[in-house]
């Protein structure tokens, strides 16, 4: 039996756009739902308004 990896709100992993720490944000409508640190994904998502970003 496995147990699950518990991974509170405060965790953060690395970001995809700049690979440094930080990342607690993802896009639920980018393909692979990638995690962002907030600068990346506030550049990243600036002209697709509709995407759904969630910390």
């Amino acid at each position: 039996m496995h147990a699950e990896p518990s991974v509170s709100p405060n965790d953060s992993f690395a970001c995809m756009g700049c690979s440094g720490g930080g990342g607690t944000w993802k896009c639920t409508s980018c393909f692979g739902q990638p995690i962002y640190c907030a600068n990346c994904c506030r550049s990243l998502h600036a002209r697709t308004p509709f995407h759904r970003v969630e910390q």
